[in-house]
């Protein structure tokens, strides 16, 4: 195993910041990892109070009265298994003693003001209605805007590669086999099991998820605000919202190979679809947007499968090396060599 692979997540040229929050305590946890656990269980306790109706409607009802023409089907709603899942494991594993540094830099402050201030925020307007729905959207776009802080952070995906080819990592990897090599020459810094599905699977999920859910939210608002359904500019409106959903993800497959991102909107593109297709009463039905919901799930399917197999490609170059991590036994494994390792 090459010495590129740490296994030590503290043990960089990174200096422990000179701060009482990233300080260990007794326990050699910092503040900053207990705030971040505390904030999610925040989170949690008050999604699953707000879910339930403990805090006047439930949140479905509330969604249900408002009926838009993108409003996706319920069983769409249950991606959030898979991102409490995941994002759940990434809180309790950022928790590790000899996770002080790898914590700041990943998360720093941005995940427990996505839990606590955004999400608790945003339940609490969503269920009371606060100024016709606007407080819930704006806190939602909030919680989009501190998810991509640790998106960046965390430099989610797979960067464009250098080199001769096309400008951009999906098309430099499928286009491989007829490109000059030089286009799949340079491998990148080895990443752990955890930090590509906890990390960057948990945070792409959640927030590819309350990307399309900020949409929805938006429209919402301005349904409860009187904006009328029928007029001719309602399925303009929808339609131009599908397919700034599309481009988003067709974006994030195309300069990051990240499907995480992608698929999930893509899930909740099918269940606007589906929507649409079905004869509830939670979605205004249009001809024409359920055309262009049809148009925008296929494009963004094709967009997540395309970066699966970009991803698997540059696996199997051994251009995407997975590191050992200390924390985390059971999902060790590396399929590099030593004269395949990372420099």
């Amino acid at each position: 195993m090459s010495a590129g692979l740490d296994t030590d997540p503290d043990s960089d040229s990174h200096e422990m910041p000179d701060s009482f929050f990233v300080q260990p305590l007794v326990s050699g946890v910092s503040p900053l990892q207990l705030i971040n656990v505390i904030g999610y269980f925040v989170f949690l306790i008050v999604s699953s109070i707000g879910g339930a109706g403990g805090l006047g409607a439930s949140i479905g009802s509330v969604s249900a009265a408002y009926p838009t023409m993108i409003t996706p089907a319920g069983w769409a709603f249950s991606i959030w298994s898979a991102v409490f899942s995941l994002t759940g494991c990434l809180t309790l594993f950022q928790a590790f003693p000899s996770r002080r540094l790898w914590s700041y830099e990943k998360l720093g402050w941005w995940w427990a003001l996505n839990t606590v201030i955004g999400e608790g925020l945003w339940t609490v307007a969503w269920v009371k209605g606060w100024g016709s729905q606007w407080v819930a959207a704006c806190t939602l776009a909030f919680i989009v805007a501190t998810g991509a802080c640790i998106y960046i952070r965390i430099d989610a995906g797979v960067a464009p590669l250098t080199g001769s080819g096309p400008p951009n990592a999906l098309c430099r990897t499928l286009t491989h086999p007829f490109c000059c090599k030089s286009t799949l020459s340079k491998a990148r810094p080895a990443k752990s099991l955890v930090d590509f599905v906890f990390l960057e699977g948990g945070i792409g999920l959640y927030l590819g998820w309350t990307t399309a859910a900020c949409i929805v939210n938006f429209s919402i608002a301005l349904v409860a605000s009187g904006f009328q359904n029928d007029g001719k500019a309602a399925p303009f409106f929808a339609s131009l919202l599908l397919i700034a959903s599309t481009s988003l993800a067709f974006l994030a497959a195309l300069f990051r190979l990240d499907f995480w991102y992608a698929g999930a909107i893509a899930w909740a593109l099918t269940g606007i679809w589906r929507n649409q297709q079905s004869d509830s009463t939670t979605i205004v039905h249009n001809d024409s947007v359920s055309q262009v919901a049809l148009f925008s799930c296929t494009v963004s399917w094709a967009a997540t499968l395309a970066a699966i197999v970009g991803r698997i490609m540059l696996f199997r170059e051994g251009k995407l090396p997975v590191a050992r991590d200390s924390d985390s036994p059971a999902l060790l494994f590396s399929p590099l060599t030593d004269s395949d390792s990372v420099q």
